[in-house]
């Protein structure tokens, strides 16, 4: 990766359960076609034979079942790649199963490190995901390459970084400088602006306590934000955005970027992933995963460089 400039040589798509052509796999092959990148197609592994097991069927029948279902599946996907390659000369499928789909594409993915993956936001509601984790929330922890989320794509406005700039949430500094990258070399593929946002939060985003209008003096407050205000002007600077782009917002991440992201029809929003314990996560989650199901704009979430 090089100053302003992301070279990408493998690209992998998660094709939906369907099997069939999907916003991601058609953002990927734009992107692969782009670049001159290698592209898997990554295929959800069929639940045919543990749903067949459950019921008597002698062990030949079974196997003759899902053969004849693997047969089908492969000549399906033999065809659809046959509609690639005339865009992406060098594409192949994979199949990942396993009794966790997200362990098994995790799995692929620590083996063959692709340089993206692409893949379309789950359906379900706030209220389900928060109680069943959905894939995209595993993948978001525990993907080593950039995930880009792809959700309905209605809106029509600029690519939105978000910058954490201070390492207030676990993130290392340099996250910052991979974002300002994906979020150029985005807005540069789009032909679309670069805004930055900066969010964050001091005492004064607590809940009073009953007969004070503050918790933190007006001068400590004033000097907090000019020091962000000089984060993040030094930062968007550093990839030419202009004075208007950049937002400081004094709310919590969580609230605020989703809301900035809404004014502006944000098409995507770039944000970096902090590595979190289990429990932790549980009780606070992360700025991304709090914010994945209330963009309608598209998403792309980039871990920390081990």
């Amino acid at each position: 990766m090089q100053d302003s400039r992301i070279h990408l040589e493998h690209i992998a798509v998660l094709l939906p359960d369907s099997l069939r052509l999907s916003r991601a796999v058609e953002t990927a092959v734009k992107l692969a076609e782009r670049e001159k990148a290698r592209l898997t197609v990554l295929v959800p592994g069929s639940e045919l034979e543990r749903t067949l097991a459950r019921h008597t069927l002698d062990v030949d029948t079974l196997d003759q079942l899902v053969s004849e279902h693997d047969l089908a599946r492969n000549r399906h996907l033999d065809e659809l790649l046959a509609g690639i390659r005339p865009r992406v000369a060098q594409v192949s499928y994979q199949v990942v199963s396993g009794r966790r789909r997200h362990e098994a594409i995790l799995e692929w993915m620590q083996a063959r490190r692709p340089d993206l993956l692409v893949k379309d936001i789950g359906k379900g509601s706030r209220r389900v995901a928060h109680l069943f984790t959905p894939l995209d929330w595993h993948l978001m922890r525990g993907s080593p390459c950039p995930l880009m989320l792809l959700g309905r794509g209605v809106a029509h406005g600029p690519v939105v970084a978000a910058l954490d700039l201070v390492g207030a949430r676990e993130k290392p500094l340099s996250l910052d400088q991979q974002v300002m990258t994906w979020g150029q070399w985005l807005s540069d593929w789009q032909q679309c602006p670069l805004h930055t946002v900066h969010a964050f939060e001091t005492v004064e985003n607590l809940r009073l306590p009953f007969g004070m209008d503050r918790l933190m003096p007006e001068d400590d407050l004033k000097r907090v934000e000019t020091e962000h205000r000089q984060l993040l002007d030094r930062a968007s600077a550093s990839v030419n955005v202009p004075e208007q782009n950049r937002h400081l917002i004094h709310s919590p991440p969580g609230r605020a970027i989703p809301a900035l992201c809404d004014e502006l029809d944000a098409r995507m929003l770039v944000l970096g992933t902090a590595r979190r314990g289990r429990l932790e996560r549980l009780v606070m989650g992360s700025t991304a995963e709090s914010i994945i199901h209330a963009l309608d704009g598209d998403l792309l979430a980039i871990p920390p460089i081990d």
